[in-house]
């Protein structure tokens, strides 16, 4: 079992498609920006798909994140067996048919993201990460 988590703001049209076309394979988990109005995407919330309103979301800040982190929550509580968690954006689009990336991953046990240790990094390195953090991340 795969889950689809989807980050957006805008467009509401569109991820309507992209989600409705992802649930036809996927489980679909959508947060959207708190500053939009509700009414802007109530309709996102039918046939099984499940969307939040938490955080405030800046493009790459903390609290997108925290958005993705809760949505990957969510998905592993509602189903502990899921097999793989994609991360895309409401802008994003399939390239290829959703079932041809299903099938792709499906029994696949290979990792594609992987995470470093802030340990191991050089003095500069770090100092551009603290800066990053607090001029960017709001």
């Amino acid at each position: 079992m795969q889950a689809v988590v989807i980050t957006a703001y805008k467009s509401f049209e569109q991820l309507q498609e992209l989600a409705e076309l992802l649930s036809e394979k996927f489980l679909v988990y959508i947060h959207i920006d708190r500053r939009v109005p509700k009414d802007k995407y109530e309709a996102l919330k039918s046939g099984g798909i499940r969307v939040y309103s938490l955080y405030p979301v800046n493009w790459g800040g903390s609290n997108h994140l925290k958005a993705i982190l809760y949505l990957m929550h969510e998905a592993l509580k509602e189903h502990p067996d899921l097999d793989y968690i994609h991360i895309i954006s409401g802008q994003d689009w399939p390239t290829r048919p959703v079932e041809e990336i299903y099938n792709f991953f499906d029994g696949n046990l290979d990792i594609y993201m992987c995470s470093e240790s802030l340990e191991d990094k050089s003095v500069n390195n770090l100092e551009r990460i603290r800066n990053w953090q607090k001029y960017y991340s709001f």
